[in-house]
């Protein structure tokens, strides 16, 4: 036998001799106690004997309660759970080894009536010692016992011992359940059997031979003394004997040697020695230097002078013979003496303890482990087997001779761990043994945290702990688990079935329920490649099987191919993230490595699918490369939702390959959206789907471009240029289709005006007769509304319609994201020759507005001409066309159209008189220059043309590079639909006010007269009125007679308010509103003075009377369209805008002479130098969406008023003679003060520079 397996055998030996001593003089009657007891009493006198639990047991329990908790060893946590069931199955007599039916009962008593009870439970838990326990249970036996009639007369007493002995046995097994206990637990435990033992009656294992007498008894005992022992049974020692293999003769004589040498008294003294040590410089098992901090090696002091203390303690309370009376001291007395003892460090003479007791404790737990496991291979493998492997008399020996030695639970731990370690590394226990201990380890972190743990329990990185220990510390034994775990999962996917095998997969589970948080180790990264390496081959076999039946199937590579493969991809992914859904390392994850194979795989024959297809099938077969697309597009998401964490490849080029798929699309969407305005319209009844709201065509085109943008948006496409170009496409489409619906519905609003006018002149036929019924009215003192221009819903709708598509289209804009592509450079991809072809075919959008003409006269005729202006090239094609404004020699259109030129192109206005029948007259001729280079610096200039016959019509031209981007078209489209929306409201307007008034003088019943002319011109009815008296005429008109005036114009906007407040929707009633009173103002002012011009006027300034009629009826229709604040009235801060205190400010000017007037011009132009204001632009890109619109109507708004009243002075001196010099003076001043402004002068290539 070896040295170190001879000492093995032989401390195991004396551990177990030691142990079988103490059991077996627990056993013993003490027959010093016999000798003394006397007879033995009769039954009858049992109660007054034993009366009382401190009488009846050699200990106090009363002791028990009192006792230190800082001192007592805890259970742990777990043992509650396995007592419960223990107890469950005692109580319904499953438990063998407990059947004594009175016992049952009592633990039936117990486990339902104290056990369950919370304050106990919490009790329990959170003090966790066995005394709380022990006190609860002798308290319910007692309670039970007392109801047993045959215990009466105190023999109740006698079975409380037996019961409490047997309750003992039960918290034993159920620590040993959960795992090894603490030596001092066990100790603990071992003492109260004794004493147990110690305290019972005499004659208590005889009762049915107590007659006898006590003689006889006394006799038994001492004859017993001294027959000779027969250690060979005893159970401990036993298991050593069949541990070390050794036959009963060599057995024997060691046995007879141990005998001389081990006594109780030895073990106390080896007790003494460890406490005496602690005081030294070389203390047992730990010193100071074992610890990585002194206040560690403290507190582990400390705590083990405790239960050495309690040890010995315990000990000479069991065995009274061991010490004199001295020594009988209490722990406190014992603790107090260790700083007074001095011992030589060196002189070391231990009983029970080996010089190595790691390295012997190591040796022995192999044996043990050896031994169970050889016993595990003879039972039924479907028997359960305790996953500790060991045997409960192995981990007896184990505890015994840790407690001995003093091995700590944390060394005990992670030795264990480590011995399961190598046992699984060489096939011997299953992957649950190694779960098993480490949380038998955790299980002793929770109490004694590794931090505190000595350096070589946790780590033998120096040589002089592994010449200790002779094995790795926890740390090393942790990362041999590690590797032993990984390298399973490796070897199991050599398995046919690969990562899909169910040993894989337990082999994954198993490794990710350590919970390895740190995979940065040599081995384990080496491991790792290896695995990631075999999947990846692995999965490319998967792929290439599957994609090489799905061929066989569909015969080539189609689209169809390619969305099966795509589907199985998709499929497989989300099986495998199922099984494997958290990584295996930082580095190893199995779904992002079959996944990458899968998808690299796929794109390549996803390529060969879609190049496969002509443009012809493309086109034919559009929905299914499409939906191919989006499916490629989903997997691509996949891919980088699992790839990017592994910093690999997550994105395919899906663009490239399905581009021009899109290109088609967008074709196609081109040649359907002409059709898309005729369809909505065709089915059109004009009836307004909800209140005040549009009808049913806008909802229907923008339905269908809101189908288009959102199918091009939920392509999701993966590059954000390409994607701008097809969005700038998509809105050129739907830019134009708008430009379709705002004609034909300008053309539809047309015919409804004019169909209203031919209604309106049948009825003209009887004019007669109302005349007549309207003058006996008025004489009667009865007020009639006459029969002015009427307006239809229908006509009402339109204008909503226009509305809605300007609130729609702005939603579009956002759905289109508008302002995020705008900032891709459209033209990149195109090389320097395009550039400059595309540079030289560069189109100019000049808009041409037609503001006014004056001087137009029809020759051979008073009657004051019917006038429109067409605006043809020099080819004769005619690019604008204004509405007509009769019955007026200086009409005001205010039109504007746009005009794209690509140069230099002259272009002829031509001004003509509409007759009902045959050629329209012309009225004269004046031609414009659209010169790009006279207008780099895109500012708005006002050109005044003089006709070739008689008078001048004023143009204002501005000019913005054409450009093909989203901002551009959608701008163009607002525009688009705001002119059809102005031109609408205008024609409602021209049919709703009085035209300003022509160039003679009037005094007031003039001014009547001519006011009742211009409503006999709109609304085809003569107004007859009554001249006044001489008397009237001294007193002048008072203000009734002044309102009373103009009385048919309310009379004729009340009717028809009501048409337009039904109809129309608040926006739209709101603009046609504000345009009916700035045309109120423009007639108001025509009244007053004369447009701006350096020509002579002939009209003549009014007199005081005169224009206090003017600017009373301003007043008047004022207060009926604000209508006291009404929510149906115009804001008074509309109504009360510039134009209305310009021409309130004229009574301050009127009168004054001409030089004044001159000087105070002067004085405007100058503040207008000092405090020159920016226009807001009003470029197509300053009008792309109507928040735009909005913070341009808003800056513009907020801008001081640029001129004062310099404007209204030089059109009052225009009606002054000699003026015509200055006023040219300051015109030309006007000009230079816009071209000097600085932030209008950039140039038009830096603005087309985009």
């Amino acid at each position: 036998m070896a040295s170190i397996e001879r000492d093995c055998f032989e401390y195991a030996l004396r551990i177990a001799y030691l142990q079988a001593s103490i059991e077996r003089r627990s056993r013993k009657p003490n027959v010093r106690d016999v000798d003394q007891a006397g007879p033995a009493p009769p039954p009858s006198s049992s109660r007054r004997s034993y009366d009382g639990p401190s009488s009846f047991f050699a200990f106090d329990l009363g002791s028990i309660v009192g006792r230190d908790s800082s001192k007592s060893p805890k259970y742990p946590e777990k043992m509650l759970k396995v007592m419960d069931g223990t107890l469950q199955r005692i109580a319904m007599g499953q438990e063998p080894k407990y059947a004594d039916q009175r016992f049952r009962r009592t633990v039936a008593f117990f486990w339902s009536s104290t056990w369950p009870e919370k304050y106990f439970q919490r009790q329990i838990r959170e003090s966790r010692k066995v005394e709380d326990l022990i006190l609860a249970f002798v308290t319910s036996s007692t309670k039970a016992l007392k109801k047993e009639d045959e215990l009466a007369d105190g023999g109740w007493k006698y079975e409380l011992n037996a019961q409490v002995t047997l309750f003992l046995d039960i918290l034993s097994d159920s620590i040993s359940a959960v795992g090894p206990a603490s030596a001092e637990l066990a100790v603990r435990l071992e003492s109260y059997r004794s004493r147990l033992r110690d305290a019972d009656p005499p004659g208590q294992e005889k009762r049915s031979d107590r007659s006898h007498g006590d003689k006889g008894d006394s006799d038994s005992i001492r004859s017993a003394q001294k027959e000779p022992l027969d250690w060979s049974d005893e159970v401990m020692i036993k298991t050593v004997r069949r541990l070390f293999g050794l036959s009963e003769e060599d057995f024997g004589q060691r046995l007879k040697a141990v005998q001389a040498v081990c006594t109780e008294q030895a073990a106390l003294d080896d007790m003494k020695s460890c406490l005496k040590l602690l005081n030294t410089d070389a203390p047992h098992p730990y010193g100071p230097k074992d610890f990585a901090d002194n206040a560690d090696w403290i507190s582990w002091r400390t705590n083990e002078v405790s239960n050495l203390s309690q040890i010995m303690l315990l000990m000479m309370q069991s065995n009274p013979s061991l010490s004199q009376s001295s020594d009988r001291s209490s722990v406190s007395d014992v603790s107090s003496r260790i700083e007074s003892i001095a011992l030589d460090p060196s002189q070391r003479h231990f009983t029970y303890i080996p010089s190595n007791a790691q390295r012997t404790y190591c040796e022995i737990l192999d044996r043990c482990l050896d031994d169970d496991l050889e016993v595990l291979k003879t039972l039924p493998e479907d028997e359960d087997v305790s996953l500790g492997i060991l045997s409960q008399e192995h981990l007896t020996l184990l505890g015994e001779c840790a407690m001995r030695w003093r091995l700590p639970s944390s060394f005990r731990s992670w030795v264990f761990f480590s011995a399961i370690i190598d046992r699984f590394e060489k096939g011997d226990v299953p992957s649950a043994c190694v779960h098993e201990a480490m949380m038998m380890v955790h299980k002793v972190e929770m109490e004694y945290p590794v931090s505190q743990w000595a350096i070589r329990d946790v780590s033998t990185r120096t040589q002089e702990c592994k010449l200790i220990n002779q094995r790795e510390g926890l740390e090393q034994n942790i990362v041999r688990r590690n590797v032993g775990f990984l390298s399973v999962v490796r070897s199991s996917l050599e398995d046919p079935r690969g990562y899909h095998s169910e040993e894989f997969l337990e082999a994954v589970h198993d490794w990710q329920a350590l919970g390895v948080e740190n995979s940065r180790h040599p081995t384990i990264e080496r491991i790792s490649d290896d695995i990631a390496t075999q999947i990846k081959t692995r999965a490319y076999h998967s792929y290439i099987s599957e994609a090489t039946d799905r061929l066989e199937h569909e015969g080539s590579k189609t689209c169809t191919f390619a969305m099966r493969v795509a589907v199985w991809i998709e499929k497989e992914a989300k099986r495998l993230d199922r099984k494997f859904g958290e990584p295996l390392t930082s580095t190893l994850d199995v779904v992002p490595l079959v996944l990458q194979q899968h998808l690299t795989l796929w794109f390549h024959d996803l390529d060969d699918s879609v190049a496969a297809l002509s443009p012809s099938e493309q086109n034919d077969r559009m929905d299914e490369v499409f939906t191919l697309y989006r499916k490629a597009l989903k997997l691509s998401d996949m891919g980088d939702a699992f790839l990017k964490a592994t910093k690999a490849q997550a994105r395919f080029p899906l663009a490239p390959l399905f581009e021009p798929t899109v290109w088609s699309w967008l074709t196609q969407t081109s040649s359907k959206t002409k059709q898309w305005a005729d369809q909505a319209l065709a089915v059109d009844k004009f009836e307004p789907s909800s209140p005040h709201g549009p009808s049913s065509s806008v909802t229907d085109l923008f339905d269908s471009f809101r189908s288009a943008v959102q199918f091009l948006m939920d392509l999701k496409w993966p590059d954000e240029h390409q994607l701008a170009l097809f969005a700038t496409r998509l809105s050129k489409i739907i830019s134009l289709s708008i430009s379709d619906y705002c004609e034909k519905m300008e053309q539809l609003f047309a015919e409804d005006m004019r169909q209203v006018e031919t209604s309106q002149t049948v009825a003209q036929q009887k004019a007669w007769v109302e005349k007549a019924r309207a003058t006996l009215a008025s004489l009667q003192g009865e007020r009639k509304i006459q029969a002015f221009f009427n307006f239809t819903p229908q006509s009402c709708v339109k204008l909503n319609n226009i509305e809605a598509a300007r609130q729609q289209l702005d939603q579009l804009y956002d759905m289109l994201r508008a302002d995020d592509l705008s900032a891709y450079e459209t033209t990149i991809g195109q090389d320097q020759s395009e550039q400059q072809q595309q540079q030289q075919q560069q189109t100019y959008l000049f808009t041409v507005k037609i503001v006014l003409a004056e001087g137009l006269n029809l020759d051979g005729s008073n009657k004051l001409p019917d006038s429109f202006v067409i605006l043809s090239d020099e080819h004769g094609t005619r690019y604008a066309k204004t509405r007509t404004i009769y019955d007026d020699a200086d009409p005001r259109w205010d039109e504007s159209f746009d005009i794209p030129v690509k140069g230099n192109a002259w272009f002829m206005a031509t001004i003509r008189h509409r007759n009902l029948s045959g050629k329209h007259d012309l009225l004269g001729r004046a031609y414009l220059r659209l010169d790009p280079a006279q207008h780099l610096d895109l500012m708005t200039r006002d050109v005044l043309l003089p006709l070739d016959s008689r008078g001048h019509i004023l143009l204002r031209v501005s000019m913005e590079g054409e450009r093909d981007d989203i901002q551009f078209h959608f701008g163009r489209a607002f525009r688009w639909l705001k002119r059809t929306e102005s031109d609408m409201v205008r024609t409602l307007v021209d049919k709703s006010v009085l035209k300003p008034i022509g160039n003679n003088s009037l005094d007031y019943n003039e001014a009547i007269g001519k006011i009742s002319a211009a409503y006999r011109s709109a609304m085809g009815t003569p107004e007859y009125t009554i001249p006044p008296t001489k008397e009237e005429r001294r007193r002048g008109p008072t203000d009734a007679e002044i309102e009373a005036a103009i009385h048919p114009l309310f009379d004729y906007l009340d009717t028809n308010n009501h048409t337009l407040a039904s109809t129309l929707s608040h926006d739209a009633m709101q603009m046609v509103m504000t345009k009916l009173w700035k045309q109120i103002l423009m007639t108001i002012e025509g009244l007053i003075v004369p447009p701006l011009s350096d020509k002579p006027s002939h009209m003549r300034a009014l007199s005081d009377g005169e224009l206090d009629i003017a600017l009373k009826w301003l007043k008047f229709l004022r207060d009926f369209f604000y209508v006291g604040g009404d929510a149906s009235g115009v804001p008074l801060n509309i109504l009360q805008n510039q134009k209305f205190n310009e021409i309130l400010s004229v009574r301050i000017y009127y009168d004054w002479r001409t030089d004044d007037l001159m000087e105070e011009c002067i004085r405007g132009f100058q503040s207008t130098l000092r405090h020159r204001a920016t226009k807001p632009s009003k470029s197509l890109v300053s009008q792309r969406n109507l928040g735009t619109i909005r913070a341009r109507k808003s800056a513009k708004r907020a801008l001081p008023s640029s001129g004062g009243n310099t404007e209204m002075i030089m059109r009052i001196l225009r009606m002054r003679h000699g003026t015509q010099e200055f006023l040219a003076q300051q015109i030309q001043t006007i000009s230079m003060v816009k071209m000097e402004n600085p932030k209008k002068g950039k140039s038009l290539r830096s603005r087309l520079s985009r």
